[in-house]
């Protein structure tokens, strides 16, 4: 059985939510997922260049909306997904989901 936790949080600004994906970052393993969400604008790829940093991952970090995923090697791997164009879940599939997990 696996164990969900939902905080929601609300940063003051681009440089705080850089910041907590920088911390953030110190507790990566692998196998962690996270799930963001929050409308287009809200930072989400924010949070994701300030985590990748925080990883020491050395890729630039951009929205990977028209390429749905985003593959940031280093010794953890990032996984940057963006599924706002699907409808399904089950299309995550059709875009190699299945490969990368």
């Amino acid at each position: 059985m696996s164990e969900s936790n939902h905080v929601e949080l609300l940063l003051a600004g681009e440089e705080a939510t850089e910041n907590l994906g920088r911390e953030l970052a110190k507790a990566m393993a692998p196998g962690v997922f996270l799930d963001l969400r929050g409308d287009l604008g809200s930072g989400k790829t924010t949070f994701v260049r300030g985590l990748a940093q925080g990883m020491q991952l050395s890729s630039q970090v951009r929205s990977p909306t028209f390429v749905i995923a985003t593959l940031h090697e280093g010794e953890i791997p990032l996984l940057h997904v963006d599924a706002y164009r699907l409808e399904q879940q089950e299309e995550l599939a059709l875009h190699g989901w299945n490969d990368w997990r």
